[in-house]
């Protein structure tokens, strides 16, 4: 039982926090080796590429460099030395941070359901619902008006 629980922890370690078969083996006290073939065995390579490309975490790294460039930015302004001396690196971070918010913009997109698509489910759940239970379709007719009144107001 204690295996398995370590085995638990590395794999949160693993796919979750991105440490090394290595940092994980010293953590737990056990062998890289032993690490290596839970990773195999569980597939971690595969849930941890899963994890890192999840929409929200991707979100999340995107919105963490806006604000480095960011902050970068407001060092340089803050900072004493020539702006001629800083001005090639400004530009670098500029274009950075215009192209690191685009991408986002972008990956926002690609993530929201459209209003449209929202209407269409929520006619079929309904439709569906009608056909299998009456009279608790007429008890959520108030409700499904007012859901899709909410998403309207959502996606003015």
């Amino acid at each position: 039982m204690a295996k398995e629980a370590e085995r638990d922890v590395a794999r949160i370690l693993f796919v979750e926090q991105g440490k090394t078969r290595k940092e994980i083996a010293e953590k737990l006290n056990v062998r890289e080796k032993t690490v290596g073939d839970w990773a195999t065995k569980g597939n971690w390579e595969s849930l941890r590429a899963a994890h890192l490309t999840n929409s929200q975490n991707v979100e999340n790294a995107l919105r963490g460099l806006i604000q480095t460039y960011t902050e970068q930015l407001t060092d340089m302004e803050r900072s004493d030395a020539p702006p001629s001396s800083l001005a090639k690196e400004k530009a670098r971070l500029v274009d950075a941070l215009v192209k690191t918010s685009k991408t986002l913009e972008v990956v926002r997109s690609e993530n929201d359901i459209t209003l449209s698509a929202r209407v269409r489910v929520m006619d079929w759940l309904f439709t569906e619902l009608q056909k299998r239970d009456p009279a608790t379709h007429i008890k959520l007719l108030d409700f499904q008006s007012q859901m899709l009144e909410e998403a309207a107001r959502l996606h003015e």
